[in-house]
């Protein structure tokens, strides 16, 4: 008896765990879990539905899910895969062109804003009287910015239209990104030919410490093998010799790298700022 009450138990409990078998049943469970913020598992059972009931209505709204489900989690590359389908199955129809807008919007959340820059220009181009074409715009414009493709971002600004509600703030983005192009910078050219002297490009960059560095580390180990020759310990003097040129061209692409470093975190920082101001 109590055996049957075990394995009775067990049953109910096994069959409490199973999703839903009716498709309103499914739909309701895997949006649930999306809710709750659980999108693996929603994923998976947005797919059982679409495999159980391959010809549902439903069909276009989960594969949506899925796709949305997939950015929610970050998974930048499976929702790029998914939003591709969906444009491609749906092209021609409102539902392709929502797919290719997410798919923009998604490229710009992942950081990817040369990717979302075209993919907005494509929305754009294909679908010039959409009312969400000048958001695209507007968007593509921003990707630029963000990319630090001034010069593209000054001429995005400035073609988005008198019309568009961004006009005003597109002008102002415009001077902005013009500024942003003329600005004070590091010439990593530059800073590659004084670090021929060694430690001459560091202090060019503002590092004096790691420039007096380079300096005396540089010339202790051109003495060091310049002494071992003279003193016929050839083996040590080519040991200290070629240390000291991998030192010496590692110090000139150190003051190279460290301008283009600086010129970028810079120019981040003012493009953040203009980020917090205009809200995006």
């Amino acid at each position: 008896m109590a055996a049957c009450l075990v394995t009775q138990a067990a049953e109910a409990g096994e069959a409490m765990s199973l999703p839903p078998a009716t498709e309103e049943g499914l739909a309701a469970f895997a949006n649930k879990l999306r809710d709750d913020g659980d999108y693996y598992r929603a994923i998976t059972e947005y797919r059982r539905l679409l495999y159980h009931f391959p010809r549902t209505a439903r069909a276009e709204t989960v594969r949506f899910e899925i796709a949305r489900c997939y950015a929610r989690a970050e998974r930048w590359k499976e929702a790029k895969a998914e939003y591709a389908k969906l444009a491609g199955d749906l092209a021609g129809k409102e539902s392709g062109r929502r797919a290719l807008y997410e798919q923009a919007d998604l490229l710009f959340a992942a950081g990817e804003f040369q990717s979302a820059a075209a993919a907005y220009d494509e929305f754009a181009s294909d679908y010039g009287q959409d009312p969400r074409a000048d958001t695209a715009g507007w968007r593509r414009a921003w990707s630029f910015l963000l990319a630090h493709e001034l010069r593209r971002a000054e001429a995005a600004f400035a073609a988005i239209g008198p019309a568009s509600p961004h006009a005003a703030a597109a002008r102002e983005l415009a001077a902005e990104c013009r500024r942003l192009a003329r600005r004070s910078t590091k010439s990593p050219l530059l800073a590659g030919v004084l670090a021929v002297v060694p430690g001459l490009g560091h202090v060019y960059d503002g590092r004096y410490v790691d420039g007096l560095t380079a300096f005396l580390v540089n010339g202790a180990l051109g003495w060091g093998a310049a002494s071992g020759f003279e003193a016929g310990a050839a083996a040590a003097g080519a040991v200290l010799g070629v240390v000291g040129v991998n030192f010496y061209a590692g110090s000139i692409l150190g003051a190279v790298n460290w301008s283009h470093r600086v010129n970028r975190s810079r120019a981040q920082e003012q493009i953040d700022a203009l980020r917090r101001k205009y809200g995006l």
